[in-house]
């Protein structure tokens, strides 16, 4: 009898409802500002999807600047922004995150592109797309989108940008 139990667990697992996803419209549109000392950067944000396991965000990144900007997406620091999600502390109570250490703000990179932002987004150039990753997001939380790391050779500089826009789910 045991094998008969769980293959009906089994089918009523295939059955439960995943959970719904929700879609939030941002339209959010931010520049680094003049006399930041870095290059000019148009950061749009349209939309973030998420369904409590994982998310995904719509947006896209200009340069309007005079010189070329190199992008990357992956490191191994956990206090270095990059495209994800800054999330509160009280995420640390679903999930232990390297940066729940320092009891600030949680930074949740992306793992995944759609397309792969190029390594170099040169002057006028746009990049547009979405990255996606996963953590437990709950309603009520209130999240700010990341963007980075780029490198601006030019200025012999490097930046992130969090929005200073956020929403609460």
């Amino acid at each position: 009898m045991p094998g008969i139990f769980a293959v009906v667990a089994a089918a009523f697992a295939l059955l439960a409802p995943a959970a719904q996803a929700k879609t939030i419209r941002l339209h959010w549109l931010e520049q680094t500002p003049a006399g930041f000392g870095y290059p000019v950067v148009v950061f749009n944000v349209r939309s973030i999807a998420y369904d409590g396991r994982s998310w995904r965000v719509s947006a896209a990144v200009t340069n309007r600047s005079k010189s070329p900007i190199k992008i990357r997406t992956s490191g191994t620091s956990t206090t270095i922004p990059r495209f994800g999600l800054r999330l509160p502390p009280s995420i640390c109570k679903y999930h232990n995150y390297p940066s729940c250490l320092s009891g600030g703000a949680v930074l949740v990179p992306a793992s995944s592109y759609a397309p792969q932002p190029p390594a170099v987004l040169n002057p006028g150039q746009r990049w547009s797309g979405t990255f996606a990753g996963r953590a437990p997001l709950r309603e009520g939380m209130r999240i700010a989108i990341t963007f980075g790391y780029f490198v601006a050779p030019a200025q012999h500089k490097a930046f992130s940008w969090i929005t200073s826009h956020a929403v609460t789910l």
